[in-house]
């Protein structure tokens, strides 16, 4: 919002171009960041996305991190119990789902789902969970939400393409077979 144009890179900072004024604000991360942060990562995937409470998160190689704007710097999330692969997933997908007052996470970890309302993980849908949490495919490259029904389309890494119901929990999977 506020035509700024937001992008980061393999160095763990966000940038944040303002074209008006035509100048550049660095945004570093609070967690301490490796010197070799390069050659262990390499391309670390950021997904920078802009919610409709206008909170920036960024999906990384090593989970999620949000802005605080009292800080003014990026937080990791840290992810507890049931949902702590989260926390080295990497994540390659953000969306926001205002039917189901929902943020997707699509990551190598599976399908999480944060609930704006407890501002907490709530639900993981992987191949290792029974239904109503089972999706065939765990590695999560991208989301989207159909606008018609509470559908939500997710591409995978190798796995094909699902179809996923949210409310009935039920899936098509279509793969090249």
């Amino acid at each position: 919002h506020n035509n700024k144009l937001w992008f980061s890179g393999n160095q763990n900072i966000v940038q944040w171009y303002d074209p008006l004024k035509d100048s550049i604000r660095f945004y570093e991360s609070k967690q301490s960041i490796p010197e070799d942060f390069d050659k262990i990562y390499g391309d670390s995937y950021h997904r920078i996305y802009e919610d409709s409470y206008h909170r920036i998160w960024v999906g990384s190689n090593k989970g999620i991190y949000y802005l605080d704007t009292t800080l003014q710097a990026f937080i990791k999330f840290n992810a507890h119990g049931r949902f702590q692969a989260l926390n080295d997933g990497k994540v390659y997908a953000l969306l926001e789902d205002s039917v189901n007052n929902a943020l997707w996470i699509g990551s190598s970890e599976g399908l999480f789902r944060y609930d704006y309302r407890q501002k907490v993980l709530t639900e993981r849908y992987t191949t290792q969970q029974l239904a109503p949490h089972h999706l065939p495919e765990d590695y999560i490259l991208c989301l989207h939400k159909d606008k018609n029904e509470n559908v939500l389309w997710i591409g995978t890494q190798e796995g094909g393409l699902i179809r996923w119901d949210i409310e009935a929990h039920t899936y098509d999977h279509y793969t090249v077979a």
